[in-house]
């Protein structure tokens, strides 16, 4: 089930989606659609169409997302903006985003020594090119797996671009950034999060 206020415009009808296809009872105020399930119909993993909103005013965001799984627990959704990112300039400070393409950008204040990650719902043919390889960082991959470090002692330097450049071959809907290292110029590990499955945040 589901539920989120509409910023910015009044709702007038919501309906469809993935949420229609599987038989969700849907209702809606002129701020707020609700959505769940009274037979135990569940939204299957993936992307698309959550839901149909007809509103009177051009939306801003949505607030107050409410989601939960088929046992009724929470699931973490949050609302990204639809401003489309196309280089590290687009990003948040100290965030890696991973495009559909393949490419890994970036947008950091602190230097970068060396990383890993598994890439998961796809297979990696290659990995080259970005700052990495400028900065004569050793990389290789695997189906699964990115690595690129230095041997000689550079770095990635602050400030924002594309980290590496990633051949995938599977749907790039559907693909995750998983089991993240970072290191510093130290070799000490880096603390990062990952959210969204293609978000890289460092935390505190």
């Amino acid at each position: 089930g589901f539920q989120f206020d509409v910023d910015g415009a009044s709702v007038l009808g919501a309906s469809g989606g993935a949420a229609g296809d599987a038989g969700f009872t849907v209702s809606y105020s002129s701020t707020t659609v609700l959505a769940f399930s009274l037979t135990g119909a569940s939204i299957p993993a993936g992307c698309g169409d959550l839901v149909l909103v007809e509103t009177d005013g051009e939306p801003t965001g949505l607030s107050g997302i409410v989601v939960s799984d088929p046992a009724g627990a929470a699931l973490d959704f949050s609302y990204v903006s639809a401003t489309p990112i196309t280089d590290g300039c687009d990003l948040p400070d100290m965030n890696l985003y991973i495009t559909s393409d393949g490419s890994v950008l970036y947008n950091t204040s602190e230097i970068i020594g060396g990383f890993q990650f598994d890439v998961d719902g796809a297979s990696v043919l290659r990995a080259s090119g970005g700052e990495a390889e400028a900065a004569g960082f050793t990389i290789s991959s695997s189906a699964t797996t990115v690595i690129g470090f230095s041997l000689s002692g550079s770095v990635i330097p602050l400030g924002t671009g594309t980290l590496i450049s990633l051949g995938i071959e599977g749907d790039s809907n559907l693909f995750c950034i998983k089991n993240l290292v970072l290191s510093n110029t130290d070799g000490e590990p880096m603390p990062a999060i990952i959210e969204n499955c293609n978000t890289i945040k460092y935390s505190e």
